[in-house]
């Protein structure tokens, strides 16, 4: 599979089967034509709209960094698909989701206390008590830092 925006290709490919990521570093903001094909000819096209980041109001909190230190060194056994951070219900909280659907995604407070698993696990409902979906919020997204 090939993916290109602007007819530029990928800066580097992280290969994590069955997930591909594709990341383009630098793009200016605005929108951007995007081209996917694959081996045996198809291919889709779309646009993609690049918006300026936002100033950082604050850096991560100590626990976040050395978490995404160890991650990035190879410490964290199961290490998660991704961490957003979120403003909900007047504070910052940092959304887990994890590799598997199996596996409940974790909800931490602003201090990485653990709130609860909203979702996954074998009924994907999470732990049955912890109401929290990111749909419609605008979320820090990657706390990972990739």
């Amino acid at each position: 599979m090939d993916v290109a925006i602007d007819g530029n290709p990928p800066s580097r490919m992280d290969a994590t089967v069955p997930i591909l990521e594709f990341v383009f570093e630098g793009l200016a903001a605005g929108e951007h034509p995007v081209l996917i094909s694959d081996v045996i000819g198809h291919s889709e096209s779309a646009l993609v709209m690049i918006v300026e980041a936002l100033p950082d109001e604050q850096e991560a909190p100590d626990w976040l960094a050395k978490w995404v230190a160890d991650l990035e060194a190879g410490a964290v056994e199961f290490p998660p698909r991704s961490i957003t951070g979120y403003e909900y219900q007047g504070g910052t909280v940092y959304y887990v989701l994890k590799e598997s659907c199996d596996q409940f995604s974790d909800l931490l407070d602003a201090n990485g206390n653990l709130i609860g698993h909203p979702d996954g696990g074998i009924t994907g409902r999470g732990d049955g008590f912890t109401v929290f979906s990111p749909e419609n919020l605008n979320g820090e997204e990657d706390c990972l830092g990739r």
